[in-house]
């Protein structure tokens, strides 16, 4: 066969081979609405893997009445007057689709889907709240297992998740609202993992995440918005009552998310327990315990022997002024003084940051790898406090 024939040969195979890929894209895969039993749901149940209850969107090319499919874009949406929407339960096979919104544009009541159990596999994002209109379209989650790429709780529109039991496993991000709308999380139970943790900048964006049981956990916070949604009352526990907890030793190298209730010890430590990377002369702060006035602070390298720093200090928070060593775990305590009676707090730990300079300058004593002023200070400050106590007491390992 001459090279010319060969070419020609080529290019008709993949040119076949497109004309494929479109014809099964465009037919196999596509959009699907759900319609549920209609014109009631008396005696029927809304079940997902009925061919009744869905259809493709009018003027699609796909004309076909199915359940959806892995590839399709879902909706589940008020149209069609639907009266009741879908419920998944631990018998039904698995769940398999492409995109999955609940709640769109043309709705004119709240859209809502119900997950009692099985498993749910939506390859990119599931999209809760998408239009912006009063609506609150709601997740519901009371077992199973959701596995999605994003989970976008309020887009333009009010996006609810009400969960107390089950797993919803978030491969990328987790967006509290992702647009300009409202992201609301009830958990009671269960647990929401995910890569990390985003909250819209707009505005108009208002989130609200309540932990009274159950777990978040997060690989990764590069930005610090975990602890500042916290600071600004975005996540709460028990409704405002409780405080959340924020740890890095459950699941070691993630953070773990959950609430607790308030007693006379303190609690919501910063650094948050066994956090890494922590300066080298950190801002140890904590809330009080109920009926606290005065606050013991206790801190060192080794948890059985720590050495109190502060006495009765009225403030809720320490200055550690004399810099620590490079990455080294610190345990500290915070002890709880009401005027009678003292209550002993948790024992929390972090561990300090490894200089991106190797090696450390000799007299980098802040871990900026400079020597200058700054150093001199800290370097200046721990000489004039070992002039007060024995040589021994006085660490000098970094200067």
């Amino acid at each position: 066969m001459s090279k010319s024939k060969k070419w020609y040969k080529s290019i008709f195979f993949n040119f076949s081979i497109l004309v494929l890929l479109l014809f099964f894209s465009t037919n196999a895969f596509g959009y699907i609405i759900w319609v549920g039993p209609w014109p009631s749901c008396d005696g029927i149940a809304p079940t997902w893997f009925n061919i009744n209850h869905w259809r493709p969107p009018v003027g699609d090319v796909n004309t076909t009445w199915r359940w959806p499919v892995k590839g399709d874009t879902v909706y589940i949406t008020h149209k069609y007057d639907v009266v009741c929407y879908p419920i998944i339960d631990s018998a039904d096979p698995v769940v398999d689709c492409n995109v999955l919104y609940i709640g769109v544009n043309f709705s004119d009541q709240a859209a809502s889907f119900t997950v009692n159990g099985g498993i749910i596999n939506v390859s990119q994002f599931v999209n809760i709240g998408h239009a912006a209109v009063p609506l609150d379209d709601t997740l519901y989650v009371h077992g199973g297992v959701i596995n999605c790429g994003s989970l976008r709780v309020g887009y333009d529109g009010r996006g609810v998740v009400s969960m107390d039991a089950g797993v919803i496993h978030v491969v990328d991000q987790l967006l509290v609202p992702a647009g300009i709308g409202s992201g609301t999380i009830n958990l009671t139970g269960g647990t929401i993992d995910a890569n990390n943790l985003y909250i819209s900048s707009s505005g108009t964006a208002t989130t609200s995440i309540n932990l009274a049981g159950g777990q978040m956990i997060f690989a990764r916070d590069p930005d610090a918005v975990i602890p500042t949604a916290v600071t600004n009352g975005k996540i709460k526990a028990f409704g405002g009552t409780g405080y959340v907890v924020m740890d890095e030793e459950i699941n070691p190298g993630k953070i773990t998310i959950y609430g607790a209730v308030i007693t006379a010890k303190a609690y919501m430590p910063t650094p948050y327990k066994n956090q890494i990377d922590v300066n080298w002369t950190p801002i140890l702060s904590w809330h009080a315990g109920i009926g606290a006035t005065a606050h013991d602070v206790y801190i060192g390298e080794d948890a059985d022997s720590l050495v109190q720093v502060a006495s009765h200090q009225s403030g809720m928070s320490y200055n550690v002024t004399t810099a620590l060593k490079y990455h080294k775990k610190y345990f500290w305590r915070v002890d709880e003084w009401d005027g009678s009676v003292t209550t002993t707090g948790d024992l929390w730990y972090f561990t300090t940051i490894m200089p991106t300079c190797d090696p450390v300058p000799a007299g980098d004593t802040n871990g900026d790898c400079k020597v200058n002023f700054h150093d001199l200070a800290n370097v200046a400050i721990s000489w004039l406090e070992c002039n007060w106590v024995q040589t021994s007491a006085c660490d000098q390992a970094n200067w």
